[in-house]
């Protein structure tokens, strides 16, 4: 049967060639709108780590000093701690609220004001760095999850980590240390850093939802509020989980709430869920109208493999019913004529596909891959996978091609070819 199929591609290889020369820019052309889909698909798709559903981000200003509201007196450095404090208080008391936390305006999760150029680094990886206050149940509240042979989440929430202690991700454990267990090892700094001790182990997060960059380490950070010349900073930050059920939107939208956590000179400045945020961090550097014009062009694509290339091929079949005729003349079953053509449509892609996809090959060599496109900080940060590696990431977007090429052209093979080949032999002729 492929014996005969290749004998028929070359006894028309006068129209095969304009359909080979099709196929070979449709390869290309497919390869640059599929692959980048493809990187972002998976990077999207690769989980948090962590419990987003129910966790809201409250910010805290000062009042303006002209403000009526402003108190003289409420700024002193002891009463607007203990007017700090208080509003910690009163957020848990809150009966939407389960846990909270006071995080940095610099390294909570998802916020715009993420410090993303302020890594860690050893000789082989970079990681983000992140800060947590010691007690006050960050990683529960987070709802990160902790792995085998490190302490429990709680138990890391209590720890007092000493100068150069560091909790890591599991991506980074199993990177530095895959035959073993990563708490108590010593990471050997480069440049200025410091050698840091690893006291414990969470399951990989990505506080950035739109990045793959898996690879964090968390310190304590004291300093809560943070002090500037002897008095309390002007804002600060809380992270809190609502109870199962409660609404982040309708909390975030509850004026009451900001009232109640009116205190001193302080003021609930703005509360979002960190959905909201990931959206708008999203939105902000481009990530989703880089989604909506990817979606858009794989499905013109798509729209036009249809009605272009399955198209061409449909009529091309039809227009051989005499070919099917003559076979069926001479004893070939329906099943056969149809099996025939069909290959004769996998050899032509086969063979268009390789050629655009060594054509595209010079490209990614070259230029690279959709690798490069990624949205993450630093391509150190990100855990070793097959987007990464050129080999893996080449063979699998070329098997989607095919895949893809090889759907489009039986489709308008298969239908034509299986009308036809029932064709009455010499009604079929008669035609001719």
């Amino acid at each position: 049967m492929i014996k005969i199929a290749l004998k028929n591609l070359w006894a028309r290889r006068g129209n095969n060639i304009w359909l080979a020369i099709e196929l070979v820019v449709v390869t290309i052309i497919a390869w640059l709108i599929i692959d980048p889909v493809a990187v972002r698909v998976y990077d999207t798709a690769q989980p948090l780590g962590y419990d987003r559903d129910r966790l809201v981000q409250l910010w805290f200003n000062t009042y303006d000093t002209l403000s009526t509201r402003y108190d003289r007196a409420a700024s002193e450095k002891d009463i607007a701690g203990k007017h700090i404090a208080d509003i910690r208080r009163s957020l848990e008391k809150l009966p939407q609220v389960e846990r909270v936390t006071p995080t940095s305006q610099y390294y909570s999760p998802e916020s715009p004001s993420t410090n993303l150029t302020s890594f860690w680094s050893t000789d082989t990886i970079q990681a983000m760095e992140g800060y947590y206050v010691p007690e006050t149940g960050f990683f529960a509240t987070l709802g990160a999850s902790s792995v085998e042979g490190s302490p429990t989440i709680a138990e890391i929430d209590d720890m007092h980590l000493g100068d150069g202690d560091i909790i890591v991700t599991e991506d980074i454990a199993k990177h530095l240390f895959p035959n073993g267990n990563a708490v108590g090892q010593i990471l050997e700094g480069r440049d200025y850093y410091k050698p840091r001790r690893i006291v414990g182990v969470i399951g990989n997060v990505r506080l950035k939802g739109f990045t793959n960059t898996r690879f964090y380490t968390f310190s304590q950070s004291n300093m809560f509020p943070v002090y500037y010349s002897g008095k309390v900073s002007e804002n600060f930050s809380f992270l809190a989980r609502l109870r199962p059920g409660e609404s982040t939107e309708d909390f975030a939208e509850d004026e009451s709430i900001r009232k109640e956590l009116r205190k001193g000179n302080y003021y609930c400045s703005s509360i979002k869920s960190l959905d909201a945020l990931a959206k708008e961090e999203e939105k902000n550097r481009g990530v989703t109208g880089g989604k909506i014009l990817g979606t858009c062009l794989l499905i013109f694509f798509m729209g036009s493999l249809m009605l272009g290339v399955t198209g061409i091929f449909w009529l091309q079949t039809r227009s051989r019913s005499h070919e099917a005729g003559i076979m069926k003349s001479f004893g070939a079953s329906p099943r056969f004529i149809t099996a025939t053509m069909m290959w004769e449509g996998v050899l032509l892609v086969l063979f268009t596909w390789a050629i655009g996809c060594l054509l595209y090959l010079q490209w990614g060599l070259n230029n690279g891959l959709a690798e490069k496109d990624r949205l993450i900080i630093s391509k150190a940060s990100c855990p070793p996978d097959w987007v990464t590696d050129f080999p893996v990431h080449f063979a699998i977007i070329s098997a989607i091609v095919l895949a893809v090429l090889l759907i489009v052209v039986c489709i308008g093979i298969y239908i034509p070819a299986r009308r036809i080949s029932r064709v009455n032999p010499v009604d079929a002729l008669r035609d001719e």
